[in-house]
């Protein structure tokens, strides 16, 4: 009895069934065929599809032409398009895939003016997987469902037959495509797929039977596609990164550079038991006492840290009741010197400087024990040669900075000479070589200096 009834279809009709009952059955198969397969759905590089369908222009038509089978009561299929595409897979959320189809329309209905058309289609979509996005199936699920959109562009062109012998002639159209497509997987790189597309022109000179639009309709056209076909993943397996694995990675990120910037920030460089974050001078000399802030002590405020100065006294003389080195002779016998590389770094870390006041060339009163350092450390070490630098006050003239940096250096270097230390040991940068410390407020004594290197 069933195959009578089966022999009494129409061939068109047993071809849909076909293609149906492979959809419905495959549900079930591939729930047997998952656990032997790869459990991630996307994890391949390259996909492609192959489909078949059918294409149904909506509108327009010209009067007296429609593609409707009023016969039917829910119309006649017609297999009248088939696709091609190839998608790339940029993680398991996002893929983009490139299309070309072709749809070939004609009446369905005598009631029609016979027409046939044809056109030929490329699509340039964005893949949306839902189980990912949304969280639809897990992502072992034999069952995907992924949205899709992009733009499309087609030629159109009326057809001529024995029926109808108008010429050929071409339509280039324009605009949007979006639809949906359930996949279901069959084995390890395949996928059954039905895919329902809608298409928007805008720019559609000719109806959909080939002749042109009406001007109330020009420029627009629309068209649907139902079509069923195969998915075939190929290429190298790949670590596709879903939604939840960006957020992660995302996260991880973040709390990574916290947690690095929170070590930094509590590495104490100098070990004075100052984290670097709050330490305003991370360069401490090894076993200096040291405030809050990481500054050195200076009970005297002479601008020299009071270890500086008690190593001074320990191994270049003695101190005055002020606690700071008194007036020492050149040539005068001093306790055994235990080691210069201390004072060095003092000196060219910046320790050891020479005061000023504001907008003037001599010395303040405070930096005369300060000088005295140099002048001793330069009678006990006679091959050492020493560099001054003089800064300005941090004025926007730049010019007249260098010039009041330049005449504190002459200063202090004359003050050296005087004193007994040779002019070759004694080196000056140009006027022009100044850094100005423009940045700095000229009322910062920082500002308002002599520094040293030494060699």
């Amino acid at each position: 009895m069933l195959k009578f009834l089966y022999n009494k279809l129409p061939m068109k009709t047993k071809y849909v069934s076909f293609f149906v009952l492979l959809f419905v059955s495959t549900s079930a198969f591939s729930q047997k065929v998952i656990d032997s397969t790869v459990s991630n759905l996307n994890n391949y590089r390259w996909q492609f599809e192959a489909a078949i369908g059918e294409s149904k222009g909506i509108t327009p038509y010209k009067v007296g032409y429609f593609s409707s089978d009023e016969s039917e009561k829910f119309g006649t299929i017609v297999m009248n398009a088939v696709d091609l595409g190839l998608t790339y897979n940029f993680s398991k959320l996002l893929d983009f895939k490139v299309n070309i189809g072709f749809d070939r329309f004609s009446n369905k209905s005598q009631k029609s003016l016979p027409f046939e058309s044809a056109q030929f289609r490329t699509t340039f979509q964005g893949v949306f997987n839902l189980n990912n996005l949304v969280r639809f199936q897990p992502d072992n699920s034999r069952f995907k469902l992924v949205l899709h959109g992009g733009i499309s562009l087609s030629v159109l062109q009326n057809v001529a037959t024995s029926t109808n012998n108008k010429p050929v002639s071409k339509d280039i159209n324009g605009g949007i495509v979006y639809g949906i497509t359930p996949m279901v997987r069959i084995s390890k790189k395949t996928h059954l797929f039905l895919d329902l597309s809608s298409y928007t022109n805008f720019r559609q000179h000719r109806s959909w039977d080939g002749n042109h639009a009406a001007s109330s309709e020009n420029l627009t056209g629309k068209m649907i596609n139902a079509a069923i076909g195969l998915n075939i993943s190929f290429g190298k397996q790949v670590h596709l990164e879903s939604l939840e694995d960006v957020n992660k990675r995302l996260q991880d990120s973040i709390f990574n550079s916290r947690v690095n910037n929170l070590e930094n920030k509590l590495n104490d460089t100098d070990k004075d038991g100052v984290a670097d974050y709050l330490d305003l001078e991370n360069n401490s000399l090894a076993g200096s006492t040291v405030d809050s802030r990481g500054i050195m002590i200076d009970k005297n405020k002479n601008n020299v840290p009071d270890v500086i100065e008690k190593y001074f006294e320990e191994n270049y003389g003695d101190s005055d009741s002020n606690g700071t080195l008194s007036q020492t002779d050149a040539n005068k016998v001093a306790k055994p010197k235990k080691s210069t590389d201390f004072i060095k770094k003092s000196i060219n870390d910046g320790y050891i400087s020479v005061l000023f006041d504001t907008n003037k060339s001599k010395p303040s009163s405070l930096s005369a024990d300060n000088i005295n350092y140099i002048l001793i450390f330069m009678n006990k070490n006679p091959f050492t040669f020493l560099e001054i630098i003089g800064h300005g006050d941090g004025l926007k003239d730049v010019k007249a900075n260098e010039k009041l940096a330049y005449k504190r250096a002459i200063e202090v270097k004359n003050i050296l000479l005087n004193s007994g230390i040779k002019e070759e040991r004694i080196f000056i940068p140009s006027s022009d070589e100044y850094n100005t410390d423009a940045n700095l407020s000229f009322t910062s004594s920082l500002v308002r200096r002599v520094t040293f290197k030494v060699n």
